[in-house]
């Protein structure tokens, strides 16, 4: 039982470690080095230069999906002795995030044929791609921002079970806890009160990395992990 637990949470550290440099490349850096806000024309430019950018950032993007899919098997291979519902909810919010991550990259799809002749879009003026360009920047940001729901909810009951665990440190669970809740916060902000760029998943959202970390370098407590849980068949 423990070994599978060890074997569980060794996966589910290089797994999460990994949606680290996943998220910031394709989320982050990759879409910021091609839009210039408010500057269509400089945007185009950048796009028509460097639209390698945008391929790996869909790639990341892709490849995200995939990653964390597998890191919720694990993390619910170790979390469900604790609790195998809320354990394996941690996967279906996983799985309820993918299509609406995945229908997102549309419009980076969309994007990269706005310099392609064979393409309808090749038919629009100079100016209408222009705009065009920044309303796919900022669909596409929108878009996380419905995908932060279910970035949140798989959080709430990861650090809820890490909380009562034992086996791992409670202030990572309570920590995770903060983060889904601040994700939570974050889109109701969005939706509410737009022209507010603060972000509530700053504050706590750290604690990602941390469990991971954890994960890896200290892994569970072995004597807590005997006496208390047998691992359910998964």
């Amino acid at each position: 039982m423990t070994d599978e637990l060890k074997r569980a949470a060794r996966w589910a550290g290089w797994l999460y470690l990994l949606l680290v440099p996943l998220g910031v490349v394709g989320i982050l850096i990759m879409p910021e080095t091609i839009l210039v806000k408010g500057d269509g024309a400089a945007t185009l430019a950048n796009l028509s230069q460097q639209k390698w950018i945008v391929q790996i950032a869909i790639t990341s993007a892709f490849l995200i999906q995939i990653v964390q899919l597998f890191l919720a098997l694990h993390l619910r291979s170790l979390l469900a002795p604790v609790g195998a519902f809320k354990a394996s909810l941690i996967v279906w919010f996983t799985v309820a995030a993918m299509p609406i991550a995945l229908l997102n990259e549309m419009f980076f799809v969309v994007l990269l044929s706005l310099d392609q002749p064979e393409f309808f879009l090749a038919t629009l003026t100079t100016t209408q791609r222009e705009a065009l360009a920044l309303s796919l920047f900022q669909w596409h940001e929108n878009g996380i921002m419905i995908a932060h729901i279910f970035w949140g909810l798989w959080l709430i009951p990861m650090g809820y079970l890490i909380l009562r665990s034992g086996y791992l440190p409670w202030v990572i669970g309570g920590l995770l806890l903060l983060a889904g809740v601040s994700y939570l916060l974050d889109t109701l902000v969005w939706v509410y009160k737009p022209h507010i760029e603060f972000m509530f998943a700053n504050l706590f959202g750290w604690a990602e990395v941390l469990l991971p970390l954890w994960l890896i370098f200290k892994g569970i407590n072995s004597h807590i992990a005997e006496q208390k849980w047998t691992l359910p068949t998964v």
